[in-house]
C-alpha cells in the first residue's frame, strides 16, 4: 500500500462463488493452511465476516512428520471435532499439497480405502506438469510418515498418527459421528 505496508489482495472469489459457498453450502469456517507470507496480512475469511478465519500454516508430504506440522494438523483437528464451526472449507493455495494432506488424514480416518485414497490424491494433481510432481516425489513420502506407525491398513497407521498427537479413539468416533451419516 501507499504507506509501506503489505496489503491483501483482490479476492479470486467473485460474487457468484461467494454466495454459493455463504448460501447453498452455509459456510462456517475456513481453515487457511498457507504460509503468513501467503495471507498478504489477511484477517478475515474472503467470504466475509459471518465465517470465522483460522490460520495454521501447515506442512505437507513428509514435512507432516515434523512437529510443526504435527501441530498444525492437531489444531485443524480439533475444529473437526466442534460441531459449531460446520460447514467447514479449507484450503491452501493451490489445493493440492497442504490441502491434500490433510484431505488424505481425514478421509482416511472416515475409512476411505487406501485406492480411493490414491485416486482422490491423483484427481488433485492430475494437472500439474512439474516432473517433479509425482508418487515417488510427492505422495510416497506422505504415505511413508504414516508407515512409521503401527497398523495392517493405511486407515489404522493414519489413526496411530492422530493418536500420536494426543487425541482418543473418542475424539475420532466423534470426527467420524459429525462426518458420516
Amino acid at each position: 500500500g501507499p504507506d509501506g505496508k503489505v496489503q491483501p489482495g483482490r479476492t479470486r472469489i467473485n460474487e457468484l462463488n461467494r454466495d454459493l459457498l455463504l448460501k447453498k453450502f452455509a459456510i462456517r469456517t475456513d481453515i487457511d493452511l498457507r504460509r503468513s507470507d501467503e495471507c498478504f496480512g489477511m484477517t478475515m475469511s474472503p467470504l466475509g465476516e459471518t465465517v470465522k478465519r483460522h490460520h495454521i500454516s501447515s506442512g505437507a508430504y513428509e514435512y507432516m512428520a515434523r512437529a510443526n506440522a504435527r501441530e498444525a494438523f492437531a489444531k485443524v483437528f480439533r475444529l473437526f471435532l466442534d460441531e459449531g464451526n460446520y460447514p467447514i472449507n479449507f484450503h491452501c493455495a493451490g489445493g493440492q499439497d497442504r490441502t491434500g494432506a490433510v484431505a488424505f488424514i481425514l478421509n482416511a480416518l472416515l475409512g476411505v480405502d487406501e485406492e480411493e485414497l490414491i485416486k482422490d490424491w491423483e484427481s488433485s494433481a492430475f494437472w500439474n506438469p512439474r516432473v517433479g510432481f509425482s508418487h515417488k516425489e510427492r505422495f510416497d513420502k506422505l504415505v511413508a510418515v504414516f508407515d512409521a506407525y503401527k497398523g495392517n491398513t493405511i486407515n489404522e497407521r493414519v489413526e496411530a498418527y492422530v493418536k500420536s498427537l494426543g487425541f482418543t479413539d473418542a475424539d475420532i468416533k466423534r470426527f467420524r459421528d459429525l462426518m458420516l451419516e
